[in-house]
Protein backbone atom coordinates (compact mmCIF):
# COMPACT_ATOMS: atom_id res chain seq x y z
CA UNK A 1 0.00 0.00 0.00
CA UNK A 2 1.10 3.19 -1.37
CA UNK A 3 0.67 6.56 1.11
CA UNK A 4 1.49 10.19 0.75
CA UNK A 5 3.65 12.30 2.71
CA UNK A 6 0.07 14.15 3.98
CA UNK A 7 -1.28 10.47 4.92
CA UNK A 8 1.32 10.19 7.56
CA UNK A 9 -0.95 9.17 10.45
CA UNK A 10 -3.44 7.05 8.34
CA UNK A 11 0.18 5.07 7.52
CA UNK A 12 1.56 4.64 10.88
CA UNK A 13 -2.14 3.65 11.56
CA UNK A 14 -2.64 0.67 9.19
CA UNK A 15 0.79 -0.54 9.94
CA UNK A 16 0.22 -0.64 13.61
CA UNK A 17 -3.19 -2.22 12.99
CA UNK A 18 -2.09 -5.58 10.15
CA UNK A 19 1.43 -5.28 10.92
CA UNK A 20 1.03 -5.58 14.45
CA UNK A 21 4.57 -3.39 14.50
CA UNK A 22 4.95 -0.86 17.21
CA UNK A 23 6.40 1.89 17.46
CA UNK A 24 6.67 2.73 13.90
CA UNK A 25 8.88 5.23 12.35
CA UNK A 26 8.64 6.38 9.47
CA UNK A 27 11.62 8.46 7.30
CA UNK A 28 11.41 9.77 3.99
CA UNK A 29 12.75 7.54 0.76
CA UNK A 30 16.50 9.23 -0.72
CA UNK A 31 16.85 7.45 -3.63
CA UNK A 32 20.27 6.36 -4.32
CA UNK A 33 22.70 7.59 -6.48
CA UNK A 34 22.59 5.94 -10.10
CA UNK A 35 24.65 3.24 -11.42
CA UNK A 36 25.46 5.92 -14.51
CA UNK A 37 25.89 8.52 -12.02
CA UNK A 38 28.82 6.03 -10.26
CA UNK A 39 30.57 5.09 -13.50
CA UNK A 40 30.55 8.68 -14.76
CA UNK A 41 32.27 9.89 -11.04
CA UNK A 42 35.08 7.06 -11.68
CA UNK A 43 35.50 8.15 -15.18
CA UNK A 44 36.19 11.69 -14.16
CA UNK A 45 38.35 10.82 -11.39
CA UNK A 46 40.35 8.16 -13.69
CA UNK A 47 40.78 10.97 -16.47
CA UNK A 48 41.81 13.75 -13.74
CA UNK A 49 44.35 11.41 -12.02
CA UNK A 50 45.67 10.65 -15.84
CA UNK A 51 46.00 14.11 -16.67
CA UNK A 52 47.72 15.03 -13.55
CA UNK A 53 49.78 11.60 -12.90
CA UNK A 54 48.10 10.66 -9.81
CA UNK A 55 45.96 7.62 -9.42
CA UNK A 56 42.15 7.78 -9.09
CA UNK A 57 42.17 6.73 -5.79
CA UNK A 58 43.82 9.68 -5.13
CA UNK A 59 41.21 11.96 -6.72
CA UNK A 60 38.82 10.26 -5.20
CA UNK A 61 39.87 10.70 -1.77
CA UNK A 62 40.78 14.69 -3.02
CA UNK A 63 37.43 15.03 -3.89
CA UNK A 64 36.18 13.59 -0.94
CA UNK A 65 38.00 15.42 1.10
CA UNK A 66 36.83 18.75 -0.85
CA UNK A 67 33.13 17.90 -1.78
CA UNK A 68 31.78 15.29 0.13
CA UNK A 69 28.25 15.70 2.17
CA UNK A 70 28.78 15.90 5.74
CA UNK A 71 26.36 14.65 8.49
CA UNK A 72 26.12 14.73 12.43
CA UNK A 73 26.83 12.19 14.29
CA UNK A 74 26.45 12.18 18.36
CA UNK A 75 29.03 9.97 20.48
CA UNK A 76 28.04 10.48 24.19
CA UNK A 77 25.78 13.43 23.09
CA UNK A 78 28.88 14.75 21.59
CA UNK A 79 28.45 16.14 18.23
CA UNK A 80 30.62 15.29 15.44
CA UNK A 81 31.03 15.45 11.43
CA UNK A 82 30.44 12.20 9.67
CA UNK A 83 31.89 12.89 5.68
CA UNK A 84 30.18 10.54 3.62
CA UNK A 85 31.65 8.26 1.00
CA UNK A 86 30.72 7.88 -2.54
CA UNK A 87 28.44 4.69 -1.92
CA UNK A 88 26.23 6.82 0.95
CA UNK A 89 25.38 9.74 -2.03
CA UNK A 90 22.11 9.92 -2.60
CA UNK A 91 20.96 10.75 -6.37
CA UNK A 92 20.60 14.68 -5.45
CA UNK A 93 24.05 14.53 -3.31
CA UNK A 94 25.89 13.16 -6.19
CA UNK A 95 24.58 15.57 -8.86
CA UNK A 96 26.08 18.41 -6.20
CA UNK A 97 29.27 15.92 -6.28
CA UNK A 98 29.75 16.01 -9.96
CA UNK A 99 29.20 19.52 -10.75
CA UNK A 100 32.00 20.36 -7.82
CA UNK A 101 34.11 18.17 -9.75
CA UNK A 102 33.73 19.51 -12.91
CA UNK A 103 33.98 23.04 -11.98
CA UNK A 104 37.14 22.16 -9.76
CA UNK A 105 38.80 20.73 -12.67
CA UNK A 106 37.58 22.60 -15.63
CA UNK A 107 40.53 23.00 -17.19
CA UNK A 108 41.18 19.39 -17.86
CA UNK A 109 38.48 19.13 -20.90
CA UNK A 110 36.26 16.95 -19.00
CA UNK A 111 33.28 15.12 -21.06
CA UNK A 112 29.49 16.01 -20.92
CA UNK A 113 27.90 12.28 -20.57
CA UNK A 114 25.77 13.27 -23.33
CA UNK A 115 28.59 13.78 -25.61
CA UNK A 116 30.24 11.22 -27.50
CA UNK A 117 33.85 12.09 -26.64
CA UNK A 118 32.32 10.48 -22.72
CA UNK A 119 31.92 7.00 -24.48
CA UNK A 120 35.37 7.61 -26.32
CA UNK A 121 37.29 8.07 -22.94
CA UNK A 122 35.72 5.45 -21.54
CA UNK A 123 36.98 3.00 -24.20
CA UNK A 124 40.25 4.91 -23.91
CA UNK A 125 41.12 4.18 -20.13
CA UNK A 126 39.67 0.56 -20.59
CA UNK A 127 41.83 -0.33 -23.08
CA UNK A 128 44.46 0.68 -20.82
CA UNK A 129 42.81 -1.57 -18.20
CA UNK A 130 42.31 1.64 -15.99
CA UNK A 131 38.30 1.43 -15.73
Amino acid sequence: MIFKPSQLSQAIQFITEHLKINPVEIKPYKQKKTLSQNNYIWLLFTHIGFETGNTKETIYHYCLDMFAPINTCYIDKREYPDKLTLSQFTKEQAMIFINNILAEFQEYDLPDPEDIKCLQMYEFYKEKGLL
